[in-house]
């Protein structure tokens, strides 16, 4: 009975997958034998099953030790064992290399398999391994084909068919009718035996031979087999045999007795053979999930197909199978309708509800749905329940600090953009839940330009062009946008690009596009001030380009170029000229060196505001002023004679920085007046209430820094900069006074004044009177109260016109003031000038002539005086002795030896002078031929001694 049974698992093999049987996995239905498979991949599913008993091989295993085993094993099988973690394989081994290492005595042998897979490392010492091993024709097969059969297990099959007489008597001892079996098959000697394992490869080939194998086949598929069939079905099934049970090992086991629950799931498997399905594998039934009933499902629709192709009509189907195929027809078609993964993933939790994912795969794949998003909607449905919502996936998102400076960035004054001073000028902007009316900058030049200088001012911020572009804020606008049309361009910068424009000389050297690449193109690559200022010697200069711009126009027979400028005579006009091109190129040439430096004053203009901005201390005060344009009132339904008398306004905006806990702060001041001359007179006025409101709002300060533009009746004169010397006599602060370069003045004071006449202007087309100055002032005051106003009248500016007449009397020109960019105020008529603010060269200059008489209580002995003479000479001397009651001094002077040079007389005596004789209190430094006057003590002494003259000639 034990060889009934043991043969009988053969013919159990033959019917059903011999791998299935072996490793309880899942079988396909469609079945495969030795003659459907080439020897090779026979001979890699005997080896990579490691099995010899297979003669049938169903889908779902020769799909899994053929198509998919090489991808299954992707990470390095680490035959040495000298990998902590896995890491991927890159070489695959093949049968060759397998049958070399089965040769070997190597402890690894049970980890290597034709289509495992081996890094680098692992391949390269297998290699070395087994390069000297050399394979005979007979052993390039599997070895399971060799010697898969130990000689003791030959030895008992032979043992096996001595006693049963034949192979007959033991594979069927009542064989049906319908099965010839092959008379061949008589009792084999022992030669015999071994030529017929090594010819069949397997006990199971020896038993059933290639005259069986259709015959048995047929037999295992016929569910309407004749009596005997079913008989001869039933032995192979039946696990009682003769009152013994067989254990899971298939060992003899008198005390094994299966559970009723194992009982009936092999009776169950046993049914399922004839019926081509595969095993229930009682590890699934235990566990969570659909198995059970989806395997019930299958084996149900297995035998309806069955019945029906035999002749019987389908059953009636339930309402729950209605409901089931109309359900996952409509998710079948909302999931093929979708068009984002959302609602994709929607559709996939409904189905994974009833389903298994294996499943929903096999319904869903067909039509888009793969295999991960199935089992990121089953992850996502454990985590938020049916219809879950997707994360969107971060991406790599901008750090907030470089979004806020690519912000700062666009709305700088000077490199990027200015506001744009007009009452229209202004966009609505989203901040928060409410919209604002900001006003309008305009951008200076193309994205392109701007994105390069932000790429040279902050190099290490990683930003591509795209996202600097998205970055620009709504209000910063572009030169082709509605209403962007300027009339305060830069005339030096602006005319320069009309030249470039017109000789296009970009069409003949692609390095040649805009106006800087012709100012990098004289000086050196990495430019210090005097490369710009035309002081360095290392500059490549103008020459060399002036030859090439000649020599590029003459080879392309440019003989003469047609351009456009700006010129000024009675007023600015737009002309067109027409030189010859070595014309052309010379003035080219020339005002490319003006822009040269203008060039350079305007970023290093910008560039030192911007340091003081951001250095700003606390009791410092940074001050942008300028006048806006006058606002003309307007009424509605006026009658038309009233558009010649409409009143207009003055405007003079104050823009302050300042510093508070350390954090920087603004304020908006404005000055509103009925004057409308904008001269010295009212910006002395209106500076005068702007401080006034500044020691209120602020009382710790104790300086203020102005910022303006170079407007020559305004502010950059001989009579402001006598006033910035009195700044600390006339308002109790210190001050500075620094200048943009010409036409580089627009600022934030053109926004404040463009937002007052915005909104002025708004209120007046809605019937709110703003008739007169006065109006203007009443309504900015009640409406805008984050702009702080104060009205001025006509009256007080011609107060303070009237008390500065004799202060104007006797100020004094300026050397160079168009040039000057810096005045520093030293005392009252002594100031400071530079030609750019950071610059470390100055000039002291005497700005007022007044003759200013030293107190007799500075004079002591050892100090040096400058004394007058007469109407033409000056002489320095040494206070030896003073007299108090006299008010007189005894000087010791000095004779002169050459410029601002003096030494002592060796007879002279000291002489007596009144104390109003002294000019000045000086400092000279001591050498070896005497003492050497400063420049300072110098100028100083000039004018005193100017001064000193006037006042006698003018007493006499």
């Amino acid at each position: 009975m034990l060889l009934f049974l043991y043969f009988s698992s053969f013919r159990v093999s033959r019917m059903s997958c011999s791998i299935g049987l072996g490793d309880s996995a899942s079988c396909h239905d469609e079945r495969f034998t030795k003659k459907d498979f080439t020897t090779e991949e026979w001979n890699l599913i005997l080896i990579r099953s490691r099995s010899s008993l297979v003669s049938t091989v169903c889908l779902n295993h020769k799909l899994k030790y053929l198509n998919s085993f090489t991808s299954r094993h992707a990470k390095c099988c680490d035959p040495y064992e000298c990998h902590k973690q896995k890491v991927a394989g890159v070489s695959v081994i093949n049968l060759e290399q397998y049958y070399k290492v089965m040769k070997l005595q190597c402890e690894f042998k049970e980890s290597i398999l034709p289509g495992y897979t081996l890094c680098k490392r692992c391949y390269s010492r297998l290699s070395e391994t087994i390069k000297d091993v050399v394979l005979d024709e007979s052993e390039a097969s599997p070895p399971s084909t060799q010697s898969s059969l130990s000689q003791e297990t030959r030895d008992f099959v032979h043992e096996i068919i001595q006693e049963a007489g034949s192979i007959q008597n033991i594979i069927m001892p009542s064989a049906p009718e319908n099965v010839v079996l092959d008379s061949s098959l008589s009792t084999p000697s022992s030669s015999q035996t071994d030529l017929l394992l090594k010819e069949a490869g397997s006990i199971a080939n020896v038993i059933f031979g290639p005259v069986l194998e259709e015959q048995l086949g047929e037999i295992s598929q016929d569910l309407f087999a004749d009596e005997d069939e079913v008989q001869a079905s039933s032995l192979l099934t039946d696990t009682t045999l003769s009152g013994k049970t067989v254990s899971k090992d298939g060992d003899d086991d008198d005390d094994y007795v299966p559970s009723p629950r194992d009982a009936v799931i092999e009776q169950i498997n046993a049914s399922l053979v004839p019926l081509g399905e595969s095993p229930v594998i009682k590890r699934k039934l235990t566990s969570p999930g659909p198995y059970g009933q989806s395997k019930l499902l299958k084996i149900n629709e297995k035998i309806e197909t069955l019945m029906t192709s035999a002749g019987g009509s389908p059953p009636d189907k339930t309402f729950e199978e209605l409901f089931y195929e109309k359900t996952l027809s409509a998710l079948k078609e909302k999931f093929q309708n979708s068009s984002t993964t959302k609602d994709k993933i929607g559709v996939l939790s409904i189905a994974l509800v009833s389903l298994s994912q294996r499943t929903v795969l096999d319904e869903f794949g067909p039509l888009g749905a793969t295999h991960y998003m199935i089992k990121k909607t089953a992850k996502l449905v454990g985590e938020q329940g049916l219809l879950p919502t997707p994360q969107p996936k971060m991406g790599c998102s901008l750090p907030v600090d470089t979004v806020q400076l690519v912000t700062n960035f666009y709305e700088d004054d000077e490199v990027s953009s200015r506001q744009m001073p007009g009452k229209k000028d202004f966009v609505s902007v989203k901040e928060g839940n409410t919209r604002v009316h900001k006003q309008k900058r305009l951008i200076l030049c193309t994205l392109k330009e701007l994105y390069v200088h932000f790429k040279e001012r902050f190099p290490s911020v990683k930003i591509g062009f795209s996202t600097f572009a998205k970055l620009r804020p709504k209000h910063c606008v572009l030169a082709d946008a509605s209403g962007t049309h300027s009339v305060c361009v830069c005339k030096y910068h602006q005319n320069f690009k009309l030249l470039i424009e017109s000789a296009s000389f970009h069409q003949f050297d692609d390095k040649l596009k805009n106006y800087t690449d012709f100012i990098s193109a004289v000086i050196c690559e990495e430019p210090a001030p005097e490369c710009y200022l035309k002081n360095c010697s290392n500059c490549p200069g103008t020459e060399a380009l002036e030859i090439k711009l000649k020599n590029m126009l003459s080879d392309n027979f440019v003989e003469s170029i047609t351009y456009q400028q700006w010129t000024s005579t009675d007023r600015c006009s737009l002309e067109t000229c027409v030189k010859e091109s070595d014309e052309f190129v010379q003035m080219f040439i020339e005002q490319l060196k003006t822009l040269l430096t203008h060039h350079f004053m305007a970023k290093e203009q910008a560039k030192y505001f911007q340091s003081v901005k951001e250095n700003l201390k606390e009791g410092e005060a940074l001050t942008i002023c300028d006048f806006a344009e006058n606002y003309t009132c307007v009424v509605q339904d006026a009658v038309q004679n009233y558009y010649w008398s409409n009143d207009q306004v003055t405007i003079h905006p104050f823009v302050t920085y300042y510093r508070e806990n350390e954090a920087l702060k603004t304020l908006s001041f404005a000055i509103i007046s009925d004057h409308m001359k904008h001269d010295i007179n009212s910006v002395y006025e209106f500076q005068k209430n702007y401080v006034e409101f500044l020691k209120v709002k602020l009382p710790s300060l104790k300086k203020v820094i102005y910022f303006s533009d170079g407007a020559a009746q305004q502010y950059k004169n001989k009579k402001n900069v006598l006033n910035i010397s009195y700044h600390v006599e006339d308002f109790g602060l210190e001050a500075e006074w620094h200048y943009f370069a010409t036409s580089h003045g627009k600022g934030p004071c053109d926004g404040l004044g463009g937002t007052m006449k915005r909104q002025a202007y708004l209120a007046s087309i809605r019937n709110h009177l703003i008739r007169t100055p006065s109006e203007f002032y009443n309504w900015v005051e009640k409406n805008m109260e984050k702009i702080q106003v104060k009205f001025v009248t006509s009256e007080e500016v011609k107060s303070t016109e009237d008390k500065l007449r004799q202060r104007y009397a006797r100020a004094l020109s300026i050397p160079q003031m168009r040039s000057q960019h810096a005045v520093l105020p030293i005392c009252p008529s002594e100031v400071r000038t530079k030609f750019h603010s950071s610059s470390n060269d100055e000039q002291f200059v005497i700005v007022e002539l007044v003759r200013k008489y030293l107190s007799f209580e500075l004079l002591a002995p050892n100090q040096f005086v400058t004394i007058y003479a007469d109407k033409k000479n000056w002489s320095l001397g040494e206070i030896t002795l003073t007299d108090p009651d006299s008010k007189q001094v005894m000087v010791s002077l000095m004779e002169g030896t050459g410029t601002n040079t003096f030494k002592f007389g060796e007879e002279d005596e000291p002489s007596c002078y009144d104390a109003t004789d002294i000019l000045c209190l000086v400092h000279p430094t001591p050498s070896s031929s005497g003492f050497v006057m400063n420049t300072i003590d110098t100028v100083r002494t000039m004018w005193q001694h100017k001064s000193h003259t006037d006042e006698l000639n003018k007493n006499n």
